[in-house]
């Protein structure tokens, strides 16, 4: 049996368009918190909370022009994305952009303005996060294990030493992404890593403020690799 090519464009066309009818939007509300998604619109959180990631959580933007990305803003006094405590954990965003977040609590050890991310793993692609930052609260007192801390006005990353003393190390990787115009009072205006290992590939760190490290803090043990990126102009 023969086909001719126009047989065979046929059925790559119909393909396409089975994965293209396939792919699933995400909602933007904080429940959606694993699988793998487009997003074709602005969205402001909706459920009052962060997104809390379960397992793997993947959005892709469906604009790929970088001044006309998709954004997700934040719900009210929360930040955008949070992962605690599991390895397993991973955050992907390509072709998307995070502003507006204000994270606030009444406990003044607030972290990650925009992304919070301990144990668990970040990757951003073609992404930006931009004008987010870390309120504290004006009755923080040192009383009750709550601190008056505040780190990573974009991203908190980090981890523990495990009870051998060794730390089993946040993972961020950013790349060909802007994280610009974010800030906090104490350290790491764009990023804050703690025991943390940190790939910046093609990127631009500029506007931050912070306290200390206005692009970014280190603390503890770190791997940090920078690479054909700018970190400018932070306070």
């Amino acid at each position: 049996m023969q086909f001719s090519p126009s047989y065979f464009f046929l059925i790559i066309l119909i393909f396409g368009l089975l994965n293209e009818s396939i792919s699933i939007e995400w909602s933007c509300n904080n429940n959606t918190n694993t699988g793998n998604f487009t997003l074709s619109n602005d969205c402001v959180i909706s459920g009052n909370d962060h997104v809390i990631v379960k397992d793997t959580l993947e959005i892709t933007g469906v604009n790929k022009d970088m001044d006309k990305l998709v954004t997700i803003t934040a719900a009210t006094s929360k930040r955008h994305f949070y992962i605690d405590n599991n390895v397993n954990n991973k955050l992907i965003l390509r072709y998307i952009r995070l502003a507006g977040a204000n994270f606030h609590t009444q406990c003044g050890y607030s972290s990650g303005g925009s992304i919070y991310a301990y144990k668990g793993s970040v990757s951003l692609y073609s992404s930006i996060i931009f004008n987010n930052t870390i309120t504290r609260p004006s009755s923080c007192k040192y009383t009750g294990g709550c601190g008056c801390s505040t780190k990573g006005g974009a991203i908190y990353i980090g981890s523990w030493p495990n009870g051998y003393g060794m730390p089993i190390k946040g993972l961020l990787n950013i790349s060909n992404s802007f994280i610009i115009n974010n800030s906090v009072g104490g350290g790491g205006g764009g990023v804050y890593g703690d025991y943390a290992t940190i790939n910046i590939k093609n990127s631009k760190i500029e506007g931050n403020n912070a306290g200390s490290g206005g692009g970014i803090y280190m603390s503890n043990s770190n791997r940090l690799v920078i690479e054909d990126s700018s970190i400018s102009n932070n306070k």
